[in-house]
């Protein structure tokens, strides 16, 4: 069966602000997994113990650990519990600033509403970072 042009007229393009979270997202899953498993090791900890201790399953923690996993809010309250983190720290000690810092939506032109969101001021230079933390120069 063949789509008529008119169908294919009709699909949505991916839009640039979408893939700009899909590369934050899968950075900071990089980054959890680091921390997991360094925090972890840390505590003299086997994946087997840590998932009892957290109430999840083993293979769920390696997946994880992987930057496989997709753990919901409730897992990483647990898991950031027995690592002893606070739950903001379980994404800030290996954050992606430190890894790449990519360009905003705005700066990848992208259309409408996100850009809005990802306005950065420009009237106050002194204070606007990029991701990393650093000062524009």
């Amino acid at each position: 069966m063949q789509t008529s042009p008119s169908r294919l007229s009709k699909r949505v393009p991916r839009r640039v602000a979408s893939t700009y979270a899909e590369e934050i997202f899968e950075l900071e899953r990089q980054a959890l997994a680091a921390t997991v498993t360094e925090k972890r090791l840390a505590l003299g900890l086997s994946q087997e113990t840590l998932a009892y201790e957290a109430e999840v399953d083993r293979s769920y923690i390696s997946q994880i650990e992987r930057g496989q996993g997709n753990p919901s809010l409730h897992v990483l309250c647990q898991l950031a519990h027995r690592l002893n983190l606070p739950l903001r720290d379980i994404f800030t000690q290996h954050g992606f600033a430190a890894e790449a810092v990519l360009p905003s939506p705005e700066e990848s032109s992208a259309p409408g509403v996100f850009r809005k969101l990802f306005d950065r001021p420009s009237s106050d230079a002194a204070t606007t970072r990029d991701i990393s933390g650093k000062k524009p120069k």
